[in-house]
């Protein structure tokens, strides 16, 4: 399984109550599946935010 350091801002940051951790993936899970899995939705929904790997923004389809 990859290994990834997951970094938090602002208000996701305040929710997982750390700035980053670092967690094992499955092979080929995009930076979305990731979040739903972070942060499952709630009554209201989910925050809109940006995914960025190694510094540069993707799309919210961008595998690990």
């Amino acid at each position: 399984m990859p290994t990834v350091t997951v970094c938090y801002f602002a208000m996701l940051r305040e929710q997982r109550g750390v700035d980053s951790e670092v967690m094992e993936v499955d092979a080929g899970v995009t930076v979305h599946q990731l979040y739903d899995r972070l942060f499952p939705a709630g009554p209201l929904g989910q925050l809109p935010v940006g995914y960025a790997v190694n510094q540069s923004y993707v799309p919210r389809t961008q595998p690990l």
